[in-house]
């Protein structure tokens, strides 16, 4: 019967109250019955849910995220023809120049819990996932553990973490065929002359941080560092020659067998060898093809903690004069991005473009984000 609240207000109540949990609904009269806990079950009202939810959203991007941008780059001569090849082998020799830049937030996953200084006393915020609690905290549990807490004065439990590091080799590749019966076994091995200049920086994130001075170190390369290396690749590829699978081949390759390292400002980088597998059909209008790696790969994304990635997928591939489209899906076992389908299209042999996205998506502002997302752009002519 109150005045004082609108229709809407007293509604918004009232949906609260029929959630209350209250078997788990607790008073302290030795401080005026105050509140000390209070459950409520999710359905309520669906505003309070989707505040609730967007804040474990951002909890959980807080503690998994990470932006990437690559650039590769090369050149390649290889000298061969039929006559050399089925005497001697190919020999090859290519200059390639990679980009790495990465951008993550790096957290403490000890102080993420939503604490608050209420005034007359701490309370905390907990998403249980069919019902969230508003309960008493203490002083202590605020300072060691809250994510607000963790954002005043100097503190750097929270940080940005960037990386950008540049990859220059020089391989020499050496391949040769070997005719069989029913087939053609091709082996390569390539060494390869490697260097790596990086740096990398971390920002504090607190009241305190000054962003302008920060970006502008950002873009400085007076910290970068310098440092050399060799690597080993390994490959073979065995093609059918049967009259009813002429066009199918199967494929194993093995990069940087030695684990080269690099030298950077506050990490070592080290490039783990990569084993991956794949089966190939290749008719002269149709492509279907299937790959994996063998076990994970750590990424080149030195932001966060311990990423991998280990791909499994596959795809169909037409060939239409004077373009070519791609269709596939994949999946990373590392990785909790879902599904991904992926596409593609290749203009006159040059320009390619490649779209990749998870069905796995996070909601930000009713928006859906796919949680894995990819474009690449490139080109390439031989000659």
């Amino acid at each position: 019967s109150s005045s004082a609240l609108t229709p809407e207000q007293k509604s918004l109540l009232d949906n609260i109250a029929g959630s209350i949990d209250y078997g788990n609904l607790n008073f302290d009269s030795a401080k005026n019955n105050a509140l000390q806990n209070i459950t409520i079950k999710k359905g309520g009202d669906n505003g309070l849910d989707k505040a609730v939810g967007d804040i474990s959203t951002l909890q959980e991007i807080l503690k998994d995220n990470n932006l990437s941008v690559v650039s590769q780059n090369g050149v390649i001569l290889q000298i061969s023809s039929k006559t050399i090849n089925q005497k001697l082998g190919s020999l090859g020799v290519a200059y390639f120049g990679s980009l790495y830049s990465n951008l993550s937030f790096k957290a403490d996953p000890e102080r993420m819990r939503l604490i608050v200084n209420g005034g007359g006393g701490y309370y905390e915020l907990t998403d249980n996932g069919d019902n969230y609690s508003y309960k008493e905290s203490t002083k202590d549990d605020y300072e060691k553990f809250s994510l607000i807490a963790s954002l005043e004065g100097d503190s750097d439990a929270h940080k940005l973490v960037t990386t950008s590091f540049v990859l220059s080799e020089i391989p020499v590749g050496y391949a040769r065929t070997f005719y069989l019966k029913y087939g053609n076994l091709n082996l390569g091995v390539s060494g390869k002359l490697m260097n790596g200049i990086s740096t990398q920086h971390i920002i504090a994130i607190n009241k305190g941080t000054d962003f302008e001075k920060e970006l502008k170190d950002l873009a400085s390369l007076d910290n970068a560092i310098s440092s050399n290396n060799f690597g080993i690749d390994l490959g073979v590829l065995y093609e059918l020659d049967l009259p009813k699978y002429r066009y199918l081949t199967v494929g194993l390759v093995a990069k940087n067998l030695n684990s080269p390292t690099f030298k950077s400002t506050f990490y070592d980088i080290t490039i783990k060898p990569q084993y991956r597998m794949g089966l190939g059909y290749n008719s002269k209008f149709l492509k279907l093809a299937f790959d994996a790696d063998l076990v994970p790969n750590d990424m080149i994304a030195f932001s966060n903690i311990k990423q991998q990635s280990q791909m499994i997928g596959g795809g169909v591939g037409f060939d239409i004069r004077a373009f070519d489209l791609r269709f596939g899906a994949m999946k990373d076992l590392k990785q909790d991005t879902g599904l991904i389908l992926t596409a593609g299209i290749n203009l006159l042999g040059f320009l390619d473009i490649a779209l990749q996205s998870s069905t796995k998506v996070t909601d930000v502002d009713g928006i859906p984000i796919p949680k894995y997302l990819n474009l690449r752009v490139g080109g390439s002519f031989s000659f």
